[in-house]
């Protein structure tokens, strides 16, 4: 009885417990309540005030403009001292207490994934504040010394971190090492952080996101032992963080998100990276990471982005895919893949991208691939692949496909122009060869860029059908043997960009072709056709217009060009007359390009006064005259100059030491009557100079600057008049011949954007028309000169140089043995001089040389034996009478004296007695012949002594009887 009394008493008191305190949470809570919040706590006013004058001690610069889309003003600068600091602009207090819970003060709202698992906290100061968040996508002004110091000590108890954009480059990155154990989301993203950054950042007990992408100079290793196991976002991409992904990354078993692109990682990829099973996103891009692809990816079933583009992968594509059924994007492209295409690709029915480009892959297309009901974006450019394009069966959601640069064959599929999303469609490049039917083409209603060059298609070209592609704004159809210029142009009135290059159109424009893309048009390409007029242009935001390379030849230039036009090429046609002085009106000209026309008269002088924009002048190969009249400002921005070719007369134009950026400078080819231009010493980026062919005089003699042209590595001086001796102390200061570095093994050519510099070279004894130049290219020519005296020892120096050609002129004394140091050689020139001696067997070192001459000369001795000259014919020794062996017909035994040893010119016994002649050699033949002469004396006097010995015996048996005495 007594029990079940004190049972009731017991849910009596809990009852009234729970009664009490839902009266208490509907007081806490009803909106009468909520009406009359708190005011936010004086002290925390105070210390808000306090806060953002340390981090703003300037706080004009602090503006949150992006794009126009958030606000241009900063929410601190509405705060108003007088009202409650909880009706501040970002400012968040609890209603109840009047605390200060949060502060968003970013401009653009923080990743919404890294807010998953944070929530607020009723926190009592600024200093352990549930949320602060100081994004800027325009870098506020740095909190700097003790304000700094501050911050990171105030905010010792946040659970949320944001801080992107913020400029934290004044701050010690140490200090983030002791943040509060509580810390959930840790966001510095772009922030200038710079430094090392410890492992036990890593370890922070309750962190689930951390981000700290976009920190370029931020660096360290991910740790290679325990982890923080809660981290659900990882994201260090675009930092310097390097090194292997260590195997310890497996544990991180609740991660979801791993974005690691744009660092510099290499190493293969863990197969503890299979334990992540939970992960959706996968970002590895832009790293140097190599080797296969583990298959214990195939555990990652949860995927819903893998991107792998732009590391160092090699192998097959695994065939993990058959369990991805959330798999969105499968990004591989720039890798070193090969093989087929693993047909389990065919199970990602949600796969929206698939970029497999630039890689080795081979074999067909699968058809699968064109009937995946998600797939928009289709990327298999730059690859191996062959057979046909099977048709596109169940892909009604395809916007772009790129299937370029392969080896396909066949038609285009006419199921292609059914789909009606399609926006991109570039097939370039492949072998195709089938009829493009336009009014098929036209049903592609929302194509914007399409692509069909560099195959062997035809385009009906009907114009009684109305060929219309209202959205297009790109179209390439360069190389695809077109013979007039496509109708269904006639109505894009809203197309930015054509190009119809390499194909086979003649005569005039069609009238219709002024009015296309009127407005819009800003790139046109007609180059390498048969047109032969071209009278105007009037799109009015043009900006290039190439038209190189055809039949053009009407008087004059055949066109007014707007002011728009940044690029203009009209070389390689038969354009006669005057250049016309309206070309100097137009300011903003960055290329121009005239050559291997028939312009005849002077040079504008005026192109001068357009020298601040222009990059490049190219005038070589016309018929010009007078002198180069060119005056170039101060400020010219020129890196191209162009005027071979010509009929120039007179000096050299000394306004172009103005050209601090010029890159190249071809005068060959003129009647330029001047001495060399030392002046031009002094230009810092100058790489190529030729001014071969003209009448320059005197001797180059010596530097007038302690660096003399400190980037050339092209100099051709050839077929003028120089004489003395050979520049040897310009050789000992060319510092960029001297360097072996060619940056890599990529192939970089000079060039200015849409123009690549070219120049007639004499390579390997003939006359070669560089089309492009590689930036690392080394060469000499100083021959058809008359420099006199020996070639200087320096000239071995130059370890870069590829051609040396100093052939023609008066160069007298022997070979240097320092050009066996040219270890890039691939050409030497010395003939037509009246060089004597041997050649040097240290040129046998050249193990690129493919072409030596040395003919007619004085040179004496037998011709070196070993790598390269074995290679070499007897033309490259002709005119030589002392010279004898392989390949001349000359043998050098039979120019040895009767009786005598042959000796070589310098007075060397031949190398067949050489290690005979030795010291060591002489000593021990001498021991060896004392020791064999005594033996043979000794062996001489006992033959005498035993004879006699014989010869007693035989006379004393003769007298003395056998029986005795």
């Amino acid at each position: 009885m007594n029990r079940s009394v004190g049972s009731c008493l017991i849910i009596l008191f809990l009852f009234s417990f729970l009664i009490g305190i839902q009266a208490l949470s509907s007081s806490f809570f009803s909106p009468s309540s909520l009406g009359a919040a708190a005011p936010c706590r004086p002290d925390q006013k105070s210390d808000l005030l306090q806060f953002i004058k340390a981090m703003m001690p300037n706080s004009t610069s602090f503006f949150c403009q992006t794009d126009g889309f958030w606000s241009t003003t900063p929410k601190m600068l509405s705060w108003n001292a007088d009202e409650d600091c909880c009706s501040w602009d970002g400012v968040m207090c609890n209603q109840i207490t009047g605390h200060v819970i949060s502060l968003e003060l970013g401009c653009y709202p923080p990743n919404p994934t890294c807010y998953s698992s944070a929530g607020s906290s009723n926190s009592t100061k600024p200093s352990s504040l549930g949320s602060l968040n100081l994004s800027s996508p325009h870098k506020a002004e740095s909190p700097s010394g003790s304000n700094s110091d501050m911050l990171l000590q105030n905010l010792s108890m946040l659970r949320i971190l944001i801080l992107d954009g913020l400029n934290m480059s004044g701050i010690d990155v140490s200090r983030l090492m002791n943040l509060s154990p509580s810390l959930e989301v840790l966001s510095l993203s772009s922030c200038k952080l710079c430094g090392t950054l410890a492992a036990n950042i890593f370890l922070l007990p309750k962190l689930t996101c951390l981000n700290l992408s976009g920190n370029k100079e931020l660096s360290g290793y991910l740790p290679e032992s325990t982890w923080n196991s809660s981290l659900k976002v990882l994201d260090l991409s675009s930092t310097g963080f390097s090194g292997v992904l260590p195997e310890s990354i497996g544990d991180l078993h609740s991660l979801e998100t791993l974005l690691l692109q744009q660092c510099n990682f290499v190493g293969s990829i863990p197969l503890s990276l299979g334990n992540l099973t939970r992960l959706t996103r996968l970002e590895f891009s832009s790293n140097e990471l190599s080797g296969q692809v583990p298959p214990t990816l195939s555990n990652l079933d949860r995927l819903t982005l893998l991107d792998l583009s732009s590391n160092n992968f090699i192998g097959p594509i695994p065939d993990v895919f058959d369990n991805k059924t959330q798999l969105q994007k499968l990004l591989f492209s720039h890798n070193h893949f090969a093989g087929p295409i693993p047909p389990s690709i065919k199970n990602l029915s949600k796969l929206a991208r698939l970029e497999i480009s630039n890689n080795l892959i081979w074999g067909s297309i699968p058809s699968s691939l064109f009937s995946l009901p998600s797939l928009t974006r289709l990327d298999l450019s730059n690859n191996g692949l062959s057979g046909h394009i099977n048709e596109f069966l169940a892909a009604p959601s395809l916007e772009h496909v790129d299937l370029s640069g392969n080896q396909l064959r066949g038609s285009i599929p006419s199921s292609i122009f059914q789909l009606g999303n399609l926006t991109y469609l570039s097939v370039s490049g492949n072998n195709l060869t089938s009829v493009v039917d336009l009014q098929l083409l036209s049903r592609l209603k929302n194509l914007k860029d399409l692509n069909l060059s560099d195959n062997i298609l035809s385009l009906s070209n009907s114009i009684t059908v109305d060929h219309v592609l209202p959205n297009l704004s790109k179209v390439s159809l360069s190389g695809c043997n077109i013979t007039v210029i496509p109708a269904f142009l006639r109505n894009s009135t809203s197309v930015e960009y054509i190009d119809l290059s390499c194909n086979i159109i003649h005569g005039d424009i069609p009238p219709w072709m002024w009015v296309v893309g009127n407005g819009s048009l800003s790139y046109l390409n007609i180059s390498h056709n048969f047109l032969t007029s071209f009278e105007q242009v009037p799109w009015e935001n043009l900006i290039v217009l190439d038209l190189h390379s055809n039949l053009i030849q009407r008087p004059c230039l055949p066109l007014s060009l707007p002011n728009s036009v940044r690029v203009f090429s009209l070389s390689r046609n038969q354009v006669t007359g005057y250049i016309p002085r309206s070309i100097c009106e137009m300011k903003g000209l960055l290329i121009l390009d005239l050559s291997r026309n028939n312009f005849t008269g002077t040079i504008p002088q005026c192109l001068g006064n357009i020298s601040d924009s222009l990059l490049v002048l190219d005038l070589q190969e016309n018929g010009l005259s007078g002198t180069i009249s060119l005056t170039f400002g101060e400020n010219a921005a020129l890196r191209s100059l162009h005027l071979n070719g010509n009929k120039f007369e007179g000096l050299l134009p000394r306004s172009v030491i103005n050209c601090k950026q010029l890159e190249a400078l071809d005068l060959s080819g003129n009647k330029l009557n001047d001495t060399f231009p030392r002046w031009l010493e002094i230009l810092p980026s100058l790489r190529v100079l030729f001014l071969r062919s003209n009448r320059l005089r005197g001797s180059i003699g010596n530097p007038g600057t302690e660096f003399p042209f400190p980037q050339l590595r092209i100099l051709d001086l050839s077929s003028n008049e120089f004489t003395g001796p050979l520049p040897s102390t310009y050789f000992a200061m060319l510092k960029a011949m001297m360097s072996t570095d060619q940056d890599g093994s990529e192939l970089r050519y000079m060039d200015q954007g849409y123009y690549q510099d070219s120049v007639t070279e004499t390579i390997k004894g003939i006359e070669v028309r560089l089309p492009k130049i590689l930036v690392t290219r080394t060469t000499v020519d100083l021959s058809s000169n008359k420099f006199q005296g020996m070639i200087p020892e320096v000239i071995g120096e130059l370890g870069s140089l590829k051609g040396l050609n100093l052939s023609h002129n008066n160069l007298d004394a022997h070979i240097p043995s320092s050009l066996g140091d040219l270890s890039e050689l691939e050409w030497l020139d010395l003939s037509s001089n009246e060089l004597s001696g041997t050649i040097p067997t240290e040129l046998t070192n050249l193990t690129f040389l493919e072409v030596l001459n040395v003919s007619s000369n004085q040179l004496t001795g037998p011709i070196p034996r070993g790598n390269q000259f074995n290679t070499f014919q007897a033309e490259s020794y002709r005119g030589n009478t002392g010279l004898c062996g392989f390949p001349l017909s000359k043998s050098c035994v039979d120019s040895r004296a009767p009786g005598k040893l042959p000796v070589l010119p310098e007075g060397r016994v031949h190398s067949f007695f050489a290690d005979f002649v030795k010291p060591e050699a002489v000593a021990i033949g001498l021991l060896c012949g004392l020791v064999l002469g005594l033996v043979m004396s000794n062996l001489r006097y006992l033959r005498s002594f035993w004879r006699a010995k014989r010869e007693v015996k035989r006379i004393a048996r003769k007298h003395i009887s056998p029986m005795g005495p």
